[in-house]
């Protein structure tokens, strides 16, 4: 995004169907004519299949306070990400929706 708000590179538009908080201003490809464009990165942290829930939780716990922390939040959308914290359930749902969408190219 540096390079974007120098001016050195123009941004043609962010590829998620909602406008990016760290650039507004940049249009989505869907509102620029290529409907239903949703293509986005994301991340997680996964443990081994058997970690035992009570540790998943203290996990989550744990990586929600820093994440809904405003400097983490302000960091990732300076960076041009769009920070969302994902409960493991939440997570498990995303990854199965991910999948089905990517299969099919």
């Amino acid at each position: 995004m540096p390079h974007v708000r120098s001016g050195k590179l123009r941004a043609l538009g962010v590829t998620t169907l909602k406008r990016s908080a760290g650039a507004p201003d940049i249009p989505t490809l869907d509102e620029q004519g290529l409907k239903g464009f949703d293509v986005n990165s994301w991340g997680a942290i996964f443990v081994p299949s058997r970690t035992p829930k009570a540790v998943i939780e203290t996990l989550h716990t744990a990586i929600a306070a820093v994440m809904n922390t405003d400097a983490m939040r302000d960091t990732l959308i300076k960076q041009g990400m769009d920070p969302i914290l994902l409960g493991p359930q939440a997570l498990a749902t995303h990854i199965k929706v991910e999948s089905a969408n990517w299969r099919r190219w």
